[in-house]
C-alpha cells in the first residue's frame, strides 16, 4: 500500500488523541481600564475603545484542566460565525465588550470561541455559540464584582490590597476566588478576578488552576506585600521621576517668563518730560 495513503488514514486518528477533557470552568472578569494601559504599553499604535463607564466585564468562560493551561482550540473546523451571536449583540456590548482596537473585527468574541467556546460545546449547555455566550452574560449578572466592591467602598481611583479584593469575593461567593494584577510602569495594577465553577455551573474553589503547580491553593499573581492600583482612567501612568522632571521644568520656564514680564514693564515705562507734552 502507498506510504503516503496510510498516513492520510491515519490522521483522522491523530486528531482523535488530542486531549481536550477538563475538570472545571474559570469565569474571568477583567478591569477594562487596565486591560486597555496594558494593550497600549504594548505598541503606540494600539488604541481602545471608549470606556466612559468604570465596570468590571467579562474576558472569558474557560474550561480548564487542573494544573495546566489547556485545553484550547479543541475543533479548528469551527470557526466564529457572528451571524450566531448577533441576537444577543446588544448584552455582550454591556458585559463582555470587546475593549482592544484591533484590525480584526469582534477579534475577543472570534478567540474566545474558537479557543474556549469549542471545548466548552463538548457539554450540552454550551454547544452552540449562542448558548457559549448567553452563559457568560449570565455569569456576568450572578457575579456582579463591580455592585460587590462598590458595596465596600472600594471605587476605582484608589489604591487597595489583594486580600481586600479577596475577601469580598469570596464573602459572596463563598468560595476562594484567584485574582491576578499587571504591572505597568513598575506599578502593580489589578487586572482580572477569576471565579471557579463545576461543569454545572456551582461555584468552586479556585485551587489547582496554576499551570504546572498542582495542589497549590494560589490566592492570585498579585504580591500580597504591595498595594495595587485600581484604575479610573485610561491614561498612561505618569512616573513619580518624569513629574518631577515636569514639575521643575514648568517652574524653570515660569521664572524666565515672570522675568522677561519684569524687563519688558521697566523698558517700555511710560515717560514723563517732553513725550508727554
Amino acid at each position: 500500500m502507498n506510504l503516503s495513503i496510510i498516513l492520510l488514514s491515519l490522521l483522522p486518528l491523530l486528531g482523535q488523541g488530542k486531549d481536550t477533557h477538563f475538570d472545571i470552568f474559570i469565569f474571568t472578569q477583567h478591569w477594562p481600564f487596565t486591560t486597555c494601559l496594558d494593550w497600549e504599553d504594548r505598541s503606540p499604535k494600539n488604541g481602545c475603545q471608549n470606556l466612559d463607564t468604570p465596570k468590571w466585564s467579562v474576558h472569558g468562560l474557560w474550561p480548564t484542566q487542573f494544573g495546566k493551561i489547556a485545553p484550547g482550540f479543541c475543533n479548528s473546523s469551527w470557526t466564529f460565525d457572528y451571524s450566531k451571536v448577533e441576537p444577543i449583540r446588544k448584552e455582550l456590548d454591556i458585559y463582555w465588550p470587546d475593549v482592544e482596537i484591533r484590525n480584526h473585527p469582534n477579534s475577543l468574541w472570534s478567540h474566545e470561541w474558537e479557543k474556549h467556546g469549542t471545548c466548552a460545546a463538548q457539554l450540552e449547555p454550551f454547544n452552540t455559540e449562542i448558548k457559549y455566550f448567553q452563559a457568560g452574560i449570565n455569569l456576568a449578572k450572578r457575579f456582579p464584582l463591580t455592585q460587590w466592591l462598590n458595596a465596600e467602598n472600594y471605587l476605582p481611583g484608589d489604591k487597595f490590597t489583594k486580600n481586600q479584593f479577596y475577601t469580598v469575593v469570596k464573602k459572596n461567593t463563598k468560595r476562594r476566588p484567584h485574582i491576578d494584577c499587571e504591572f505597568v510602569e513598575g506599578e502593580q495594577y489589578i487586572k482580572e478576578i477569576k471565579i471557579c465553577l463545576s461543569k454545572t455551573l456551582e461555584v468552586v474553589d479556585c485551587d489547582n488552576i496554576v499551570s504546572g503547580r498542582k495542589h497549590h491553593n494560589s490566592t492570585g499573581t498579585c504580591r500580597d506585600s504591595l498595594e495595587f492600583v485600581y484604575p479610573n482612567t485610561a491614561g498612561r501612568p505618569t512616573s513619580s521621576h518624569l513629574a518631577i522632571g515636569l514639575v521643575l521644568g514648568l517652574a524653570g520656564a515660569a521664572l524666565v517668563l515672570i522675568a522677561m514680564i519684569v524687563i519688558y514693564i521697566k523698558t517700555n515705562r511710560p515717560r514723563r518730560g517732553y513725550e508727554s507734552i
